[in-house]
């Protein structure tokens, strides 16, 4: 009988995740791929299995904002010959550890809570097994905030109760959002939005039977709630007609009452349309009113002051011209594009809004005469400023800092 063969040096390591019996398992280091044959007259082969010590990899994470753990995280070791990468969770101090693996080069990565968690994952390459002080960072998205809103009949001081209609618009990321929501208040006339994000917010809240009001509000870090009150106040009639240059009737222009007459945002679901004879009639006009904006495609928006403060207005006439266009080039503090940016032009009657292509160009069209401040919704200062007189356009070229 021959010697008892013993292979040594054909070790490879691969991760086991579960065995026969259902037993988690964590490197196992065994003989892979091994073939033979017996000749005439061997009877046996043996082979020797070496179980090798293990090294530890781990370290700990943190947000890369605040330097604050992040627990419950998934972290994943992956090796250029394993099928699978192990997996462990991060404690509630932020840290991670693998026990046991052999010696090699591994990638870590920090997920979110699960594979399917859409994070942007953090990544460490090249690491040596045994090396457990790996500092992994990653952003986390910023806290939710929320916002509590009571709204009271500005006269008499009530809470108002049952359906209120609530619009908020604001910037993300440099697109324009809007959000609109039907909501119940209780019996102390408070609703309730959220998640909101950190941002600054434009509000609009209506109640029936009582004309919008609006305000502005932030939310910050410092400031993840906001709770304020809204006084809402019966609403005045005002009816009218809108038409072009020549006297036509525009149909389907939108009209609005405001109390200011700059920044009057014309959206169209915030206006009431005209009929096909031009006319309309605003049935829930803020008591304060003292101008009548209207917009319409193919016209610059235009502004009608009111005769009279209160009360009913009648026969109220808006006249659209077709406006002059703004355009130009939005370029970042090094010259390149700044792309899929939206803008704000503030006229002298509306805002208007655009967003910049791949090469960082806008386009604003049917702007009305007058002065304008051209700038990002989410506020600061502004990006540039002009004037319109009759068709003549603007052409910009436009620095962010």
């Amino acid at each position: 009988m021959p010697d008892l063969m013993a292979v040594r040096d054909l070790v490879k390591h691969f991760p086991v995740r579960r065995g026969l019996l259902g037993l988690r398992a964590g490197v196992v280091h065994a003989v892979d791929g091994i073939s033979f044959d017996l000749a005439e007259r061997e009877e046996r082969l043996g082979l020797e299995v070496l179980y090798l010590p293990g090294l530890p990899i781990g370290g700990r994470t943190q947000n890369r904002e605040d330097e604050a753990p992040l627990a419950g995280r998934l972290v994943t070791l992956h090796h250029s010959e394993w099928l699978d990468p192990l997996e462990t969770l991060t404690d509630h101090a932020g840290r991670f550890l693998f026990s046991a693996v052999s010696e090699g080069s591994y990638t870590v990565v920090l997920r979110g809570a699960s594979w399917s968690d859409p994070v942007e994952p953090a990544v460490e390459a090249g690491v040596p097994a045994g090396r457990t002080d790996l500092l992994l960072e990653t952003d986390v998205e910023p806290r939710d905030g929320s916002l509590l809103l009571t709204l009271r009949d500005a006269e008499s001081g009530r809470p108002l109760s049952g359906p209120v209609l609530v619009g908020l618009r604001w910037s993300a990321h440099g697109q324009l959002e809007q959000r609109a929501e039907r909501l119940e208040a209780g019996a102390e006339g408070s609703v309730s939005l959220a998640p909101l994000e950190r941002t600054r917010y434009w509000l609009e809240a209506a109640a029936p039977g009582y004309a919008p009001a609006s305000r502005t509000f932030e939310l910050s870090e410092a400031r993840l709630e906001a709770h304020f009150e809204i006084g809402l106040r019966r609403p005045i009639s005002i009816s009218g007609r809108v038409s072009d240059g020549a006297g036509r009737p525009i149909d389907g222009a939108r009209v609005q009452a405001f109390a200011e007459p700059r920044g009057a945002d014309l959206l169209p679901d915030m206006g009431v349309p005209t009929d096909p004879t031009g006319r309309f009639t605003l049935e829930d006009a803020p008591p304060d009113a003292t101008i009548v904006a209207a917009a319409a495609p193919g016209f610059a928006p235009a502004a009608q002051p009111l005769a009279s403060h209160g009360g009913m207005q009648s026969d109220v006439r808006v006249v659209l011209y077709p406006g002059a266009t703004v355009e130009g080039v939005l370029r970042r503090g090094d010259g390149t594009p700044a792309r899929a940016l939206t803008l704000v032009l503030l006229g002298p009657v509306a805002a208007h809004y655009a967003d910049t292509d791949e090469q960082g160009r806008f386009l604003f069209e049917n702007v009305e005469d007058g002065d304008f401040l051209l700038g990002l919704p989410q506020g600061g200062a502004a990006l540039a400023s002009g004037s319109i007189a009759g068709a003549a356009g603007q052409s910009l070229e436009v620095f962010l800092d």
